[in-house]
């Protein structure tokens, strides 16, 4: 008999996928489809997103977790006879997934939505990114008609953002600048209900700044030097300067400050103006200080305005004093009035109620000692304006307003500091003069409210030569920190050092621990990687030293340094 035979082809298998896009939002949910060929029936699907598996055995794949870059592709295995190439594997679909507030730049035009991630326009909540290289390649510029708004603004290393003169940029979170300086000649305007954080590597230039804040008090804090070319202007909220300074330059000024709107903390706000001869210069840069000079002109003069009390002889000075530093510094023959803000009276209203004893007083070495201006014939001042004025001035230095000889201070600080040292933090002060002092006490906060005392050290009594004390805080907090300096007289009265912030990011490498055990004796147990000597001193809640015992040998077993019993029997029960 005859077979006949019939011989099929061998076909190839291949696959292809598709979606509608692959330009999505993040967290959109995206649909891909493999479309097999000479598959056969019921083939199986493998899907894959950067090669790792992922979805299920179909011809559909739905995801909404994909993130910007990932790559799809799908593999199908045919269980047909006479076919080749099993399993396929399909083209590849690389994902572009925008991010809402992402800058992508097509054009340099902020208020188009083309221009930004997932085509929305940033709002109020908005998160916004500004990268080094938009995928359009512009950098965002706010028209001088436009308004612009974000929540934060985050500018990249390289990236820009331009407000031109006419237009706003509404913050209602924080700013981050990595990127260029300058951020425009048009005003940024801090409008949420929380603190405003301005931060980055790189010294902002504002054109003008709005503090209008809902909130209130802090309404701005200083994590990097700003400069203001513009105005600064303190609608509603005050502006920390948390140990960084304002520059208004030769054009800038401070605008509608008052007693709860203003520019407090350590730090300085600054202008520099030229002053011509036998001209009235009122509230220069709206920095609080008027000049006026007589037939020799001063020149360029820079102006600098603290906020921290000074220590003038036995007195304490309000909150504000100013660096005058003009160009042409003797025979000025000036007027200079200081203006202040019932807030910087600090506490001498508690001591001597009556403002109009406020005088002038002038350091012409940064602060360290200081000489009272009571000279009634050229005295004037007005306690309801809120300023001093003097007359008659040779030269400028540093001046600051405090009342005549009433307000004693048991000491005279010269300086207080807190370094980052390594594993530890240095500290060191110096007092010029000292009166009834019993002992100092160092504390420290993370917030710059609640404090705790790290060390104490005794005073010297009654002194009348410079003395400086050092040492270190052992154990330091990790990140941003707040030290200051407490001084307690012999009758417990007792005031403080400005505030000191310190950033450390070293390890700690000793702890002490202290409790009392069953039999009332005081265990302290110090952990140290170090070895070597150490000394336990035991105080009393006034800060008296009752015990001090020397640890000589170290254990290095676990890095534990010592423990030491002290029977309570030991101390004196008062």
């Amino acid at each position: 008999n005859t077979v006949t035979m019939t011989v099929n082809a061998i076909l190839p298998v291949s696959v292809s996928i598709a979606t509608a896009t692959t330009t999505v939002c993040s967290g959109s949910s995206i649909t891909f489809t493999a479309t097999p060929v000479n598959a056969g029936a019921g083939p199986d699907y493998a899907w894959f997103v950067n090669g790792l598996p992922a979805g299920t055995n179909s011809a559909t794949f739905i995801t909404s977790t994909l993130v910007d870059g990932d790559v799809v592709t799908c593999e199908v295995t045919s269980f047909a006879s006479c076919v080749s190439g099993s399993p396929a594997l399909s083209n590849t679909l690389t994902m572009v997934v925008q991010t809402e507030g992402q800058w992508l730049g097509y054009t340099s035009d902020w208020n188009t939505t083309s221009n930004w991630g997932c085509g929305i326009l940033p709002t109020n909540t908005t998160i916004v990114t500004i990268p080094t290289t938009p995928i359009g390649g512009n950098q965002p510029d706010i028209s001088s008609t436009g308004t612009a708004v974000a929540l934060n603004l985050i500018i990249q290393s390289g990236a820009t953002v331009t407000v031109n003169g006419g237009s706003d940029l509404s913050i209602h979170g924080n700013i981050t600048n990595d990127g260029s300086a300058s951020l425009g000649t048009g005003t940024v305007r801090f409008r949420g209900t929380g603190t405003h954080q301005v931060s980055g590597s790189t010294s902002s230039i504002f054109g003008s700044v709005d503090v209008n804040n809902t909130l209130g008090g802090t309404a701005v804090m200083l994590n990097q030097l700003i400069e203001v070319s513009g105005v600064l202007n303190m609608t509603n909220g005050s502006l920390d300067l948390n140990g960084f300074n304002i520059e208004l330059g030769t054009t800038g000024s401070l605008q509608n400050e008052s007693n709860t709107n203003k520019v407090f903390g350590v730090g300085e706000i600054q202008a520099t103006r030229t002053l011509a001869a036998s001209t009235s210069y009122s509230d220069i840069a709206g920095l609080g200080v008027s000049i006026t000079t007589d037939a020799v002109a001063p020149g360029v003069t820079e102006i600098d305005r603290g906020h921290a009390s000074q220590a003038v002889s036995s007195n304490n000075s309000i909150r504000r004093y100013y660096d005058i530093d003009p160009t042409v510094n003797s025979g000025l023959n000036a007027t200079l009035r200081l203006a202040y803000f019932q807030d910087d009276l600090n506490d001498i209203d508690g001591v001597d109620p009556i403002e109009d004893q406020l005088i002038p007083w002038r350091s012409e070495d940064n602060g360290i000692t200081w000489e009272g201006q009571h000279y009634p014939a050229r005295l004037s001042n007005d306690n309801v304006s809120n300023w001093v004025q003097l007359t008659q001035i040779p030269a400028f230095s540093r001046w600051t307003l405090s009342d005549w000889l009433t307000e004693p201070l048991p000491i005279t600080l010269l300086d207080f500091t807190a370094v980052p040292n390594g594993q530890v933090v240095d500290l060191s002060w110096t007092t010029a003069s000292e009166i009834n002092n019993d002992y100092f006490t160092v504390e420290r906060s993370v917030d710059a409210v609640n404090f705790s005392s790290v060390l104490v050290r005794e005073g010297a009594g009654n002194s009348s030569v410079v003395l400086t004390y050092s040492d270190v805080d052992a154990i330091p907090l990790m990140g941003l920190s707040y030290y200051r300096l407490k001084q307690t007289d012999f009758n417990g009265e007792f005031s403080y050092s400005d505030m000191v912030p310190v950033y450390f990011g070293g390890i700690q490498q000793t702890t002490a621990n202290a409790w009392v055990n069953a039999d009332r004796d005081i265990v302290v147990e110090l952990q140290s990687k170090e070895s070597g000597k150490a000394n336990i001193q035991v105080f009393d809640l006034a800060g008296k030293l009752l015990i001090s015992y020397p640890v000589i040998k170290a254990l290095q077993k676990e890095y534990i340094y010592s423990v030491l019993k002290v029977a309570t029997s030991s101390i004196d029960n008062s």
